[in-house]
């Protein structure tokens, strides 16, 4: 980056010089091979991607989303997770043709830019929706009691919509951040367009970008890691308090000579644990769908956090440096993790969430009668 110019932002492109030109300590042999074949799968799971968001939308929007606060926060969170694949599965696709030297309309370097910088968008805000569901299902095992005054629909739908925007103005000083003006690439000796900003928006970018793949990544993980902790934990004092439970009711029933007064002294005491430590089966069936989505969350975003904070330790360890080549597999391998991340959802509902296995299966009937009609 010099004077007023800086290279079009994106999230794994790999970077422009071949490896044959670029000053390097690791030399990884067919890497161009390698990225054609990342791209090529991260176009499928992109696709699967928007298969599987597509069906939770379907599913939340023909039930009564507005039911409870998690189910509204659990569509948004479909919502902003289908953005994210849409984005992915147009910048791979612009990807897979240019390897074709196929031209486009627009020049490639806008398209980049803008696509990256929306899905980018579009995974913060999937990441902070994650963040809330967490902690909002935290508190639901925490204070069970009182959760339904801390997050009321009401409160829900203001708290999803405050994020949203907060996070699509952050990203409009990216999206605005200069124009592109055409340059000479002196290379290829070529006329490419290239982003061409002030010295104060080139500052506006750099905080933006870190703060987006630094600060905003770093504390998302940490929150959900706690979250997921606590989840954990009370899902055990459930399963260990219905275990004591089960056991005291057939030992109560198979023991014919037992008291009344044993009897209600055991029911007593079993229902007043009641509120400390188990769940209803709704409740619990919740917060362990919510428990694998954190996990999730935390497995796929641990290695491009460590990314992120290797390149910082390693300068060297980023683009147009000696491991350039190392760093954009990296990369590629971060938005293979992110696509995972937001395309899974789907699996951990059908598992967990009764009410949502209802609702496929009526989505089901009716794509099935309606496909039937002549």
């Amino acid at each position: 980056m010099s004077g007023g110019e800086m290279k079009p932002f994106n999230i794994s492109e790999p970077p422009g010089p071949p490896v044959s030109e670029a000053p390097h300590f690791l030399v990884i042999p067919d890497i161009e091979t390698i990225f054609k074949a990342m791209t090529s799968i991260n176009l499928l799971l992109a696709s699967f991607g928007i298969l599987t968001n597509s069906i939770n939308i379907a599913v939340f929007a023909r039930g009564r989303i507005t039911d409870t606060s998690t189910s509204v926060t659990l569509f948004a969170l479909s919502l902003a997770d289908l953005s994210f694949v849409v984005f992915i599965f147009i910048w791979t696709s612009i990807r897979e043709l240019s390897y074709m030297d196929i031209r486009f309309g627009v020049p490639k370097q806008v398209l980049t830019f803008y696509v990256s910088a929306l899905s980018l968008l579009s995974y913060t805000l999937s990441s902070f929706l994650t963040v809330f569901l967490a902690v909002q299902k935290c508190c639901c095992v925490v204070f069970p009691l009182q959760v339904k005054d801390m997050f009321t629909l009401r409160r829900t739908v203001l708290i999803l919509l405050t994020l949203s925007i907060l996070t699509t103005t952050f990203y409009m000083l990216l999206l605005t951040a200069g124009k592109f003006l055409p340059r000479v690439n002196p290379k290829t000796n070529t006329s490419e367009m290239a982003l061409v900003s002030s010295p104060r928006q080139l500052e506006i970018i750099q905080v933006v970008i870190n703060i987006s793949q630094n600060v905003a990544p770093s504390l998302s993980l940490i929150i959900v890691i706690l979250c997921f902790v606590v989840l954990v934990h009370r899902l055990k004092q459930s399963s260990r308090f219905r275990h004591r439970s089960e056991m005291g009711y057939t030992k109560d029933s198979s023991d014919s000579k037992s008291t009344t007064t044993t009897t209600t002294t055991t029911s007593t005491r079993h229902h007043t644990d009641l509120p400390h430590h188990q769940l209803s089966g709704k409740d619990l069936q919740a917060a362990q769908s919510v428990a694998v989505v954190a996990a999730m969350f935390v497995v796929c975003n641990i290695p491009p956090v460590m990314m992120t904070y290797a390149s910082l330790v390693e300068p060297e360890f980023n683009d147009y440096r000696r491991l350039w080549s190392l760093y954009a597999l990296s990369g590629i391998g971060r938005t293979t993790l992110q696509i995972l991340c937001c395309s899974l959802n789907l699996v951990v509902y059908v598992r967990y969430n009764a009410t949502y296995r209802r609702g496929l299966a009526e989505l089901c009937w009716v794509v099935k009668v309606t496909s039937k009609r002549p």
